[in-house]
């Protein structure tokens, strides 16, 4: 029987349902937004229930796209974005009905008290790796509801992630998995379990959460009521899956040691594959487990990556027929002559996080003269993220001492060729893409393979043909000169900008 897979990525602004045939053909995909509330300064939330009714009309759609029988779907797993916390009670009622997501700015006082108790950053970072703006766990924003929510707080039987939720509405099942987990706030990552100390200090206990079990292990089954309105067979296997940062790695094929990759996506990382937690406190860099068991996967994190495209377009270019907003303005940028003078852009538009771990980030265009127009704008919007990749590339290639000769890219910023071709030419090294961007699904359907038993491990999917490349840009020589200019005078600008965010 020829098997399918379907793999679900609940990321930040929508759902992705997409299935896949064994080989890594794309059977069907569809994609469905919810929205992103700002109820107050600082605070960033979405409705869990949105992300479950997009993941059951995904579902809907590619059933009915792909014409599959039901009975061919061998298994079903989660790509799911990291740090929000789901409040749930005894009997699996939702206690709130929107809940911070991981933009969510909320709990800096409780990461500040809970880091002047514990001993300093440091101390927290020998336990947990995480680098990132620590009040952006999840562990602290649970701090936060039980000093401003407290009968919710007490109402609360486990606190769930994204993915967690959603296996929960689809399948009656609690589960989580160790990648979750990670940037959960409260993680031993040597131990591969919670940390007794962090929990303690944070007024949490380890029950509060769903049992941990691998990435790729059954957590439940499809029940009759999802079957109904989606066209799945009830019963269907469904694996718990891993966060949306291990399964970008993963779905790049980076799955052994050594390899490297980037995700640019709305926010940007990447990093390399270790057989051990690898940190590096001075940096930041954040280290968590890799959806194959027994691998870490050791990063950087900013919050903004290529959102900063997007923003640019809709706003310069919003008045452009339906759909063509994108490709008008590649093509006003790729008439521009090369030896234009481009201001800088600062692509952070989201706080904290690589390259410049500040909370209080923001977008900023310098050298800005009378004779630009918003050709020129968009093209530096392109560079400022090849130039914001490029920071962080230097950053892990000079922490890690590993040589990267070529880098695979993937997410929705992989599909514009200017920048793909900034990135090649501005770090000097081959840029390679894969024919299937939707990486994240991807790795989703890979846990649910593994779950199921289509291979006996990553290794074997890999070698199954289930990753294949495609596109690959090489640098350009005559562009060296130029772009090394432009990324010094994009470090000389970031510095002068973390100043004035420190005013603010």
């Amino acid at each position: 029987m020829n098997q399918t897979l379907i793999g679900i990525d609940i990321g930040t602004t929508g759902v992705k349902v997409a299935m896949f045939a064994t080989g890594g053909q794309l059977l069907a995909s569809a994609y469905h937004t919810y929205d992103t509330t700002y109820p107050a300064p600082d605070h960033v939330e979405q409705r869990p229930d949105d992300w479950v009714d997009g993941t059951i009309a995904g579902l809907r759609d590619v059933m009915a796209q792909s014409g599959v029988d039901a009975g061919r779907i061998a298994g079903i797993s989660f790509s799911g974005q990291m740090m929000g916390q789901v409040p749930i009670s005894a009997d699996g009622t939702l206690l709130v009905d929107s809940i911070p997501i991981w933009a969510d700015q909320r709990a800096k006082p409780q990461a500040a008290r809970f880091l002047k108790e514990f001993g300093g950053h440091e101390a927290y970072y020998d336990i947990t790796y995480q680098g990132h703006p620590v009040h952006m766990t999840s562990a602290f924003r649970m701090m936060w509801f039980a000093e401003h929510q407290p009968e919710l707080f007490a109402k609360a039987a486990k606190w769930l992630h994204a993915k967690e939720y959603v296996l929960n509405r689809l399948t009656g099942a609690l589960a989580t998995d160790p990648t979750d987990q990670c940037l959960g706030g409260a993680f031993d990552l040597k131990a591969g379990s919670h940390s007794d100390a962090v929990l303690s200090c944070a007024g949490l206990t380890a029950d509060m959460f769903p049992e941990m079990i691998e990435s790729t292990e059954i957590a439940g089954e499809i029940s009759a009521q999802v079957a109904e309105a989606t066209g799945l067979r009830a019963g269907t296997p469904v694996a718990v899956g891993a966060g949306d940062g291990p399964c970008a790695a993963a779905g790049s094929a980076a799955l052994s040691e050594g390899d490297a990759y980037f995700y640019l996506g709305s926010a940007l990382w990447g990093g390399t594959i270790e057989t051990k937690p690898f940190g590096d406190f001075a940096s930041r860099m954040i280290c968590y487990r890799h959806l194959v068991p027994g691998m870490y996967h050791s990063q950087y994190v900013s919050f903004t990556g290529a959102i900063g495209q997007q923003w640019f377009v809709d706003t310069a270019y919003g008045d452009a027929p339906k759909g063509q907003a994108f490709k008008l303005a590649l093509q006003e940028a790729s008439d521009l002559g090369q030896d234009e003078a481009l201001p800088v852009f600062l692509p952070f538009l989201r706080p904290g996080g690589a390259p410049h771990q500040h909370g209080n980030a923001s977008g900023v265009f310098y050298g800005i003269r009378v004779e630009h127009t918003r050709a020129h704008m968009y093209k530096s919007v392109v560079m400022g993220i090849a130039q914001s990749l490029q920071v962080l590339y230097d950053d892990v290639t000079r922490v890690t001492g590993r040589a990267i000769d070529e880098l695979t890219i993937v997410g929705g910023g992989a599909r514009n060729p200017m920048l793909m071709q900034s990135i090649s030419s501005g770090l000097g090294i081959p840029v390679q893409l894969l024919s299937n961007q939707e990486s994240n699904c991807l790795a989703a359907a890979m846990c649910a393979g593994l779950g199921v038993g289509v291979w006996p491990d990553a290794a074997a999917a890999r070698d199954s043909g289930l990753f294949y490349k495609q596109d690959r840009f090489e640098p350009d020589a005559s562009e060296r000169d130029r772009l090394v200019a432009a990324q010094a005078k994009f470090r000389a600008s970031m510095q002068i900008a973390q100043q004035l965010w420190s005013l603010e």
